[in-house]
């Protein structure tokens, strides 16, 4: 399994914010697939509304105004156009399209991203979810992306909007983590981000 990163890319950057050529990850996930990996992307896109980093929580109306009739609608728009045209130029040299698990808009059960829960309301949440991968799908004939709806730690079914996705999700998988504040408070050997004991979610 190898994992890649496409932030920057919805600018038109040549290199993601990883400081990684975008060309490279693209020889590289072809490369994986002819070895016989598998590939996930996420992508951790810039803040349409303020134009902050994804990290950029300053607004909660950044979900509302890129849906369908919202004031940067079209600049998501093209935000998508750019990573589709990523996406359809990873093929093998017969032509064949190498298929990758695509991780947007993960951990949104915590509020650090401008998609967070806190950010924006379950309905808003899943129309922009549910308009990225149709537009992938419908309007730029997209059909080689895996789509993973991964959350971060969640309390109850209804907090992760689980199964309100159907055909629009193709693997659920959760991040959870436990952070320790200083190096007294880990267990011996234990990283400073751990999974939680018995924490058998899937990571990707």
């Amino acid at each position: 399994m190898y994992g890649w990163e496409l932030g920057h890319l919805e600018q038109g950057h040549v290199y993601s914010l990883d400081s990684v050529y975008f060309d490279r990850i693209r020889n590289w996930i072809i490369t994986a697939y002819e070895r016989g990996g598998m590939n996930t992307v996420s992508w951790h896109g810039r803040n349409p509304l303020t134009g902050g980093s994804a990290w950029d929580v300053s607004s909660r109306e950044v979900v509302a105004s890129i849906l369908p009739g919202g004031e940067k609608h079209d600049l998501y728009v093209q935000y998508l156009d750019r990573l589709a045209a990523f996406f359809l130029s990873l093929k093998t040299g017969d032509g064949t399209f190498v298929p990758v698990f695509f991780r947007p808009y993960h951990e949104h059960t915590g509020s650090w991203f401008w998609w967070g829960k806190n950010l924006c309301t379950p309905e808003q949440y899943i129309a922009l979810w549910r308009f990225t991968i149709t537009y992938f799908r419908d309007v730029k004939n997209i059909h080689h992306l895996l789509y993973a709806y991964s959350t971060d730690r969640f309390e109850t079914p209804e907090d992760r909007h689980a199964g309100k996705h159907g055909r629009y999700v193709t693997w659920h998988a959760a991040t959870i983590r436990r952070q320790f504040p200083t190096r007294q408070d880990r267990p011996p050997g234990e990283a400073r981000w751990a999974r939680s004991p018995g924490d058998r979610s899937c990571f990707i």
